[in-house]
This record gives C-alpha cells, structure tokens and sequence, in this order.
C-alpha cells in the first residue's frame, strides 16, 4: 500500500522550490521563468529563492551551493523543466490542443506557459496536491483555455475513467507529460501506464516522460544515501530502467521514440560552455509518438503517482 499524501509530496515541494531557485537565479542561468513556483511551496523557501533576483552575486553563489549539495539534482531539475517546456512548444506548433499532466504535484505550467492558451488540459493527482494549488494560486488566471484539475485515487481509479469523465476526448491528438514519477513506481506499474497511454492516445499523440537509469543514473557513484532519503520521505526508489529495456517497451506499445536526452545534452543546449560541468546524468527524457493505427480504448489501470 502506497503512503498516503494529505497534501504534496516532499519530493513536488523539492522540485517546485528549485524551479523557484532557477527562476530567480541571474543570466544565462535562468532557462526557465516560473513566476507561481515559489507560491506553491513553504514561504520561507519561496523568500530566499526571490531574494536573489536583484542581487546576481547571491543567486550565483545559490545556484553553485545547490548544485553541491544536490550533487547537481538541483541544475539537472533546472536543465529538464526546459527541455520538457520546449518539447511541449514544439508539439502544440503542429496543432495539439490537448495536454494531459500525469501525476502533476506541483506543477505550474497551466499558468506560466502562454502557448497552452489554445488547448484543454488535465492535470491528475491526488486531491490533497490540487487543494493546495488552488488555496496558493487563487486569482491567477490559467493559460489554457480549458484547466482541470483531475483527483484520482491511484489505488483504486484508473486513468481512463477519470479523464473520461472530466471531459477527455479520445478522439483529438494529446501531449501526455510524465515527469519525474516512474522512478517511484515497480516496472509493472510503467508499463501499465506505456499501454494505458498509448491506448487512449489518438494519432498524432506525443508522450513526454523522463525515466532513471541504474543505479539513479550515476554510474558507479555510491547512491545509498539518495535511496535513503527517498525511503524516508515515503517514496521508495523502484523504477529504474535501461534504455534498451524502455525503448523495447514503448515500441511494444505502438510508440515511435523521436528523442532520448541527457543532461549533459539539454547542459549544452541551454547553458554556457562554464556551466557544462553542473549536469550529471540523473535522469533522461525519452519523447515519443504514437503510431497510426496503434491507438484504441483502455480500461486498464496505470498506477501513475506524483512529479512536477
């Protein structure tokens, strides 16, 4: 039985407050503007993030001490918050008006990102994690022209009928955004939710997800003390995957992989030459398409989970 989350987990607060830390941080650092980041996690977080906006000196040195303590967690957040923001863009430019979150915590680009204003979009989580978005951000307007914010209860409702009943049309094209979430979940669970969203999924659809190699992607780094941690915040790691065994799978389930990322990659995509040295293989971000005539209805249970 997995823990139960009144509100978001330790880890959405984590990756929400060094978006917060990103956001603020002096150029070319800054790669992403997520001015909602800091309201949704603790205010005293929030204030030292914001504090560093007009004093670069700090948010350089807030920028270098994260990444050290983090072993660079914080900067490969930073470098992937980007790539996925670009990966979605790129999607809506061929005529994409559908976006679904999965496990979304406490994601905020129903908010800050202005190329979502043509579509309808579904953000799935528990409903501890939406009461909080909606208490901090009332009165901010969403982007997308048609937000809802989705409760499911993993353990007992699957993602078809809970998005069939929010008003999802199977029928249109869907962006899916699966972020930081199966590296908590058993490889049984990935691969129900690589079927359920394949199955739901119309052509022309794009499956976004980022996944953790062996051993957290840190070759032969120690890593005990990051599975610890994760254990003791409740949300055990269970989820790595190989490359060749994810790509093996999506390609079981009508999927056509367009790219598989690094950090070092989205490293030297977005920051200068100086900062390369910041990314660490934590995680990569595979995008995918579904096929032509690989799609059709689903009633099976994806355990999906929390991220964002």
């Amino acid at each position: 039985m997995l823990r139960e989350f009144k509100g978001p987990t330790g880890t959405a607060i984590a990756v929400a407050a060094f978006r917060a830390a990103n956001s603020c941080a002096p150029s070319p650092l800054a790669i992403v503007d997520d001015p909602f980041a800091g309201r949704l996690i603790p205010r005293p977080l929030g204030r030292l993030a914001s504090i560093t906006r007009s004093r670069p000196r700090l948010g350089w040195a807030l920028h270098r001490s994260l990444a050290l303590l983090s072993a660079e967690m914080s900067t490969n957040l930073a470098l992937r918050t980007a790539a996925i923001d670009d990966g979605v863009r790129e999607t809506l430019a061929r005529g994409v008006r559908q976006v679904v979150v999965l496990g979304s915590g406490l994601d905020a680009r129903a908010w800050r990102m202005p190329e979502l204003a043509p579509c309808s979009m579904f953000e799935l989580d528990r409903p501890g994690a939406h009461a909080v978005k909606q208490r901090r951000l009332a009165g901010y307007p969403v982007r997308a022209r048609r937000h809802r914010l989705v409760p499911i209860d993993f353990e007992r409702q699957t993602i078809a009928e809970v998005l069939d009943g929010a008003g999802f049309d199977r029928s249109a094209p869907t962006v899916w955004l699966w972020e930081a979430v199966a590296v908590y979940l058993t490889p049984a669970a990935i691969e129900r939710t690589f079927e359920t969203v394949a199955a739901l999924s119309a052509p022309g659809s794009t499956f976004m997800a980022t996944y953790t190699p062996p051993n957290l992607g840190q070759g032969d780094r120690p890593t005990w003390h990051w599975r610890l941690a994760a254990r003791i915040a409740g949300e055990p790691v269970r989820g790595e995957m190989a490359t060749e065994r994810l790509r093996a799978s999506l390609s079981l389930h009508g999927f056509e992989v367009i790219s598989d990322d690094t950090a070092t990659q989205w490293a030297q995509r977005y920051w200068p030459a100086s900062e390369h040295h910041h990314a660490r293989g934590w995680e990569r971000l595979v995008i995918a398409h579904i096929l032509p005539g690989e799609a059709g209805p689903t009633e099976t249970n994806a355990s999906s989970r929390r991220g964002g």
